[in-house]
């Protein structure tokens, strides 16, 4: 079949996995691909100014014979330019785009609203998500005006208003939101920024008798000002929430200070149970008091909720390490159930002589971790162990360490991906993270401090991970010390050797006894170095040594005397320990750092200081993509068979008997790889996986993919 020949149905699906630009050239193709493309140019509209948006609107008023319906098509439209409540009061838009369903409004303004037309004008009966961000005139934003035109939207089921600026916000009072559900039944999704107004104490005897609106499952609010009897109204009114963003500014301080006391808190005895399907949360405070927020997290852990998804954020705050590590215990033995995603995000320094070492309990579905500035000190034995499912664990700003009776010859570990930012170890925790965890694919170590004793027969600190075979490795300012107590200036090691196995190593082979019999291929020697780009520009950098550079290390090493009975020369050296580029013989005598493993795919070990929270970021995001890629290169072969008939093709087949066609294959493997294409087209873009998707030789698959990823997904 050729591709002009598709059915209008599979080309207009086809058309949504297309970018814009190139939709503009489909309708250009030919006659049979210019009204299914144009169509799903139309669904989704972009404009910048009220004057173009007054135009289209006269163009789909004025229909030529043959043109489609897109008074009906349109079903999104973004406005990019600035604009007023009163343009879009007297635009036709509403009366133009009956489907209109989605509005994006990049800047608004709502200074002098005519209310009488917003209360009699005709409703945006058509709309189902409204984004806002208002542009505001004065100090205070017309709170009532912004109810209004929301409860001109009858059928409204998100809402997400923010400001141009961070320090406006909605004053909100407990009768509006009252006011805003009953007139908005539908409501499924709360965004805002908001300023709660105090409440009462005439209200506040009201609030139990508060209607639910069962219908709101995510709240997402940013807080300048708020008093507890808020939480206590919220947890009444949305007994059905699933998801629950909260961020309280400096502003609401006060909080606990003047209201956590028996009296305040009486109400909340009352509830036993808060938030029963609650699934995700995410808690950001800048309180500068450690139990700002104690009454949310009593109540959440007293109702026994079964939290999923938990990332807890504390900033500004003068708590310790200790009160972190009492968080991190508290919040893992109260979710342990349920919890798979986990982050805590504090505003600590770590001081290698604190005693806040955190302990889990069993997390069986626990996937992802993040402990970040938190000042505390995980033992990575201990944390496998209780989460035996964990893929993802990234750890900032402390330290990682191994129980004294800790034992590799434990269940193999199925940790994928390992970030350290800022951390200290020693050599034995990476032996053990390769020993335990064979599935370890990608790892990334930044201006992290990893100790450990140097041989005296080689001069070598060695870091063995020869059960390790990395498909990324990163390492940026990682440095090495020759000694475990003292990390200074005088113990710092800066020369580096990476290097891997000839061949695998067996899983379970004590690396210790023939360690320094392995086969080995040097991937590349690096120098770490001082060099002044600036006043106090004292972070080491790194190079790699020449060819040449790297001989004479080579040899320098094989002729290697104990330590204690080389000369040491004198040359200037920076407080952490680094020499000149050109003084890098001086680093000869220290020793070198090996970093080995059994394979690495592609690493990086950046010149220059690199932000790659993103990459990583993707990475997780698209694993199981990834996976697939990996399944779809291994069954390319079979693939191969199942689409030969398409290419083909059986002329003028239709596009049931084209999916029954692909449908009678009884590959479950490849059922499962057809079934997830359509997930792999974000990620070609990254440049690695591009390459080993290539190096497959799958440009027929590929094509495949996107010439008929609709007939697949149908």
């Amino acid at each position: 079949m050729l591709a002009s020949e598709l059915p209008f149905e599979i080309l207009l699906q086809v058309a949504d996995f297309v970018l814009t630009e190139d939709k503009f050239s489909c309708t250009l193709t030919c006659k049979k691909w210019k009204n299914p493309f144009q169509e799903s140019l139309w669904k989704n509209v972009e404009i910048d100014s009220m004057e173009t948006l007054e135009n289209m609107c006269t163009i789909v008023n004025q229909p030529s014979a043959e043109s489609p319906p897109y008074g009906l098509i349109v079903q999104g439209l973004r406005f990019t330019g600035k604009s007023s409540l009163t343009n879009w009061q007297l635009n036709p838009v509403f009366r133009t785009f009956l489907n209109l369903k989605h509005l994006d409004i990049e800047t608004i303004s709502f200074g002098q609203v005519d209310l009488k037309q917003t209360i009699h004008g005709a409703k945006w009966e058509s709309l189902t998500s409204i984004k806002l961000r208002i542009e505001p005139s004065e100090w205070t934003i017309p709170t009532t005006a912004i109810i209004q035109v929301l409860t001109n939207i009858p059928n409204l089921q998100k809402i997400d208003i923010s400001f141009e600026y961070l320090s406006y916000t909605i004053d909100f009072e407990l009768q509006q939101f009252n006011e805003l559900h009953k007139a908005l039944p539908h409501l499924v999704a709360i965004k805002t920024n908001l300023n709660l107004c105090d409440i009462n104490p005439n209200e506040a005897s009201d609030i139990s008798n508060t209607i639910p609106a069962v219908c709101v499952e995510t709240l997402d609010l940013t807080l300048f000002h708020w008093r507890h009897l808020w939480l206590y109204y919220f947890t009444l009114k949305y007994p059905n929430l699933r998801t629950l963003r909260w961020k309280a500014s400096p502003a609401s301080r006060e909080l606990i200070d003047e209201d956590y006391g028996s009296a305040r808190i009486a109400p909340f005895r009352s509830i036993t149970k808060a938030f029963v399907h609650l699934e995700t949360i995410y808690f950001c405070t800048e309180e500068t008091t450690e139990w700002a927020h104690a009454i949310f997290w009593e109540l959440l852990c007293r109702s026994n909720v079964s939290i999923k998804n938990l990332n807890y954020q504390i900033k500004d705050c003068s708590c310790g390490a200790l009160f972190l590590e009492s968080i991190i215990r508290k919040f893992v033995q109260s979710f342990s159930r349920t919890l798979e995603t986990f982050t805590v995000v504090g505003d600590v320094f770590f001081n290698i002589e604190n005693i806040a070492r955190p302990e889990f309990s069993y997390c069986p579905l626990l996937v992802d971790i993040e402990f970040k500035d938190c000042g505390v000190s995980i033992a990575l034995d201990n944390l496998l162990d209780n989460c035996t499912t964990l893929i993802r664990f990234r750890f900032s700003n402390g330290q990682l360490y191994l129980c004294p009776d800790a034992q590799i010859d434990r269940k193999a570990h199925g940790l994928r991906i390992l970030e350290l930012d800022s951390i200290f170890a020693s050599a034995p925790v990476f032996n053990y993270t390769s020993i335990r965890c064979n599935n370890l694919q990608y790892m990334n170590l930044t201006q992290s401090y990893i100790c450990g004793p140097i041989s005296d027969k080689t001069g070598r600190l060695c870091i063995d991970m020869p059960h390790t075979q990395f498909k990324v490795l990163h390492l940026n300012r990682v440095q090495f010390y020759s000694s475990v107590e003292t990390i200074d200036e005088n113990t710092a090691i800066n020369l580096i050797l990476l290097s891997q196995l000839t061949k695998p190593l067996p899983s379970m082979e004590n690396t210790e006894e023939v360690s320094d019999s392995l086969s080995v291929d040097t991937i590349g020697w690096f120098h770490l170095f001082c060099e002044l780009d600036y006043a106090f520009d004292y972070a080491p950098k790194i190079r790699q040594l020449s060819k040449q550079e790297a001989d004479d290390t080579i040899k320098y090493y094989q002729e290697f005397r104990s330590i204690e009975n080389i000369d040491v020369p004198e040359v200037e050296r920076s407080f952490n320990g680094q020499v000149s580029k050109e003084n890098w013989k001086a680093d000869l005598c220290r020793g070198y750092s090996e970093l080995r493993c059994g394979h690495i795919a592609d690493y990086r070990v950046p010149l220059f200081w690199t932000d790659e929270k993103d990459f990583w970021q993707m990475l997780y995001s698209n694993l199981p993509k990834i996976d697939i890629i990996q399944h779809f290169l291994d069954t390319r072969r079979v693939i191969k068979i199942c689409i030969l008939p398409v290419k083909l093709s059986i002329k003028r087949q239709s596009s049931t008997r084209y999916l029954h066609h692909i449908n009678q294959k009884n590959d479950s493997a490849l059922k499962h790889v057809l079934s997830e294409m359509r997930l792999l087209q974000k990620i070609f873009s990254n440049s690695i996986y591009q390459k080993a998707f290539n190096q497959g030789n799958t440009g027929f698959e590929y094509y495949f993919y996107r010439c008929s990823e609709a007939c697949i997904s149908l």
